[in-house]
């Protein structure tokens, strides 16, 4: 008889239908492995009756009654969505769902949905092989959920799948990307045998970008002279970041190859010669109904173009009534409704409660494993300090990525005296200013950016978080220092898995992982601004106090926070404020 108190019943040695038949099975080969001391087996044997427990419920029904063939295909939305759990701990259900379906099929269980699923493990093993981005498996899960096997898939398929993406709101560039890793990948690992209907060969992304080598020797001079003009020479107030400067190259590019591989006008020696009515007027329709982009990206693209012939650029000099015509179109553009804008950034943001879950969940994750290793320790808690800063300090993905600790290259956060100019004219909070007053003298964890470092031009001198500071200091002194491991050090507060700084992408990446594990939504560092903003006034402080915790200088650029506000988050303050009063 089985060993098993969950599944105590005797079956003969057949092929197993249900749950309860096949973990009877299970249990017969675990139990003297368990026996002999293999811990091994001993946790395999918790995850597979968890599973079991787990499907139970989510079927609303008794293990004896699931039968196998029903879990064949179960997915980690199915678990997120019919047990609530977190997207972690779905990734771990399917891992034992699958080592589940392993011991079935060894004991001569099959059906046709598992047989698919066999036959894509090839592709799937290969498309996660090397460098580059995963988004290329998203493919082989469309063509499996439609009962696709890899000897019917095709280009219809992948042409169905492109539609999907448009549909939920991908980019087409994304989506180009995504397939030319998919055929790449399978072509490096010579499985064009298992795609007889589908022809790997190279398709490179649909680009329109007119490459500088292969313009005329005049064009080319005079954009790269533009650019260089934008960043270095035009008027300081003027003058664009580097981030800026490769988007505008970017976008002359693009509208050099629409006018020649578009419209085909060949021998392109100057923007003057392009930048018509008639050509802005195609371009800004083709971005929109070719390219798929959104009127406000195709406004975006447009007014780059505009600004130049305003900004003084001598090829541009004394035009102002000749393009007077292009703002008029800028204007007339469509736009998206404000309901319809603020319905889209509800539906990607969270609440401030919501958000903070992720540090604490973090947290728990560090209390609770104390089996990690000091190079696991040491990333957590990376993360851990990130999520827990930016909820006080929601500065700008550059200024966090190039934060300088180093006292030798003018760090950025360092243990000082505040200037007395700052003291004078700063917008202290009222615990700095109180610290003040007892001693003018006391240190402090200071952040300073000066001018050229913020996005608004704006000289910043910002005390750390008290709360922050203990975090921060044994993230600097005892887990940074493990993850460089012996290599130079970079000198900035954020380092990478490798020890180098911590790049945008990489920022924006790794904090997107953070918020989709732990909350179940994808958030960026622009909406989580939004949300401490949004926070922050629903607790009663004021404008411009907002206006300070986020760096504007225009003070116009603040109210739009109060658009998401009513007349409840009003009664919440008074509440509070009265609540006050009455304690004192």
């Amino acid at each position: 008889m089985s060993a098993c108190t969950l599944f105590p019943l005797l079956f003969e040695a057949a092929v197993p239908d249900t749950l309860v038949e096949l973990m009877a099975r299970v249990e017969d080969q675990l139990t003297p492995k368990i026996g002999a001391g293999s811990t091994a087996a001993y946790w395999e044997r918790n995850s597979l009756r968890t599973i079991c427990r787990h499907l139970a419920t989510m079927f609303g029904t008794s293990v004896d009654r699931v039968h196998i063939e029903q879990i064949a295909e179960l997915t980690r939305e199915d678990y997120i969505r019919g047990l609530g759990c977190t997207s972690s701990r779905a990734t771990h259900l399917v891992c034992a769902q699958k080592k589940l379906l392993q011991y079935a099929a060894s004991y001569g269980w099959t059906c046709e949905a598992y047989r698919r699923t066999r036959a894509w493990e090839p592709i799937r093993d290969a498309l996660r092989a090397g460098n580059g981005s995963f988004g290329c498996l998203g493919i082989v899960e469309f063509a499996h959920q439609h009962k696709h096997w890899p000897e019917t898939f095709s280009d219809t398929v992948v042409e169905e799948w492109k539609l999907w993406k448009k549909e939920k709101g991908q980019s087409l560039y994304t989506v180009d990307q995504e397939e030319t890793m998919f055929r790449s990948k399978l072509r490096n690992a010579r499985l064009e045998a298992l795609l007889p209907r589908f022809d790997l060969k190279a398709r490179k992304p649909t680009s329109y970008q007119l490459r500088l080598d292969r313009m005329t020797d005049e064009l080319r001079n005079q954009i790269v002279g533009i650019v260089h003009w934008r960043e270095k020479e035009c008027n300081v107030d003027l003058r664009i970041r580097a981030s800026s400067a490769r988007n505008l190259m970017a976008t002359l590019l693009a509208f050099c190859g629409y006018c020649t591989y578009v419209l085909g006008i060949c021998g392109i020696t100057s923007l003057r010669q392009v930048l018509t009515r008639e050509i802005i007027r195609s371009f800004a329709t083709w971005l929109h109904d070719v390219r798929g982009c959104r009127w406000y990206t195709v406004y975006l693209t447009l007014d780059r173009l505009y600004h130049l012939t305003q900004l003084g650029h001598p090829l541009f000099a004394g035009s102002d009534e000749e393009y007077a015509w292009f703002r008029t179109l800028l204007k007339r553009l469509p736009r998206e409704s404000k309901d319809k804008l603020r319905m889209r950034k509800i539906a990607r943001s969270v609440t401030y409660k919501v958000f903070s879950q992720i540090a604490c969940e973090i947290g728990k994750v560090l209390q609770a494993n104390k089996h990690l290793n000091p190079i696991q320790r040491a990333r957590l808690y990376r993360d851990y300090f990130f999520c827990r800063a930016i909820a006080v300090h929601p500065w700008r993905r550059r200024n966090w990525n190039e934060c300088r600790i180093d006292p030798k290259s003018r760090p950025n956060l360092e243990y000082r005296t505040i200037p007395l100019r700052v003291q004078r004219n700063g917008k202290l909070p009222l615990w700095v200013k109180r610290a003040l007053q007892e001693d003018p003298a006391r240190e402090f964890w200071m952040c300073h950016y000066v001018e050229l470092e913020t996005k608004a031009k704006k000289e910043i001198w910002e005390p750390l978080d008290p709360k922050i500071v203990k975090i921060f200091l044994e993230y600097r002194d005892v887990h940074r220092g493990v993850i460089l491991g012996g290599r130079s050090d970079p000198g900035t507060l954020l380092i990478n898995n490798a020890g180098k700084p911590m790049t945008n992408s990489q920022l924006t990446a790794r904090l997107g992982v953070l918020s989709r594990q732990y909350i179940g939504k994808r958030l960026s560092l622009h909406i989580i601004r939004d949300i401490v903003a949004e926070h922050a006034l629903v607790c009663g402080c004021k404008l411009e106090t907002v206006q300070h915790t986020l760096w504007h200088k225009n003070p116009s650029s603040t109210p739009k926070y109060l658009s998401g506000l009513n007349a409840s988050h009003a009664s919440i303050v008074l509440e509070r404020h009265f609540a006050r009063r009455m304690r004192s």
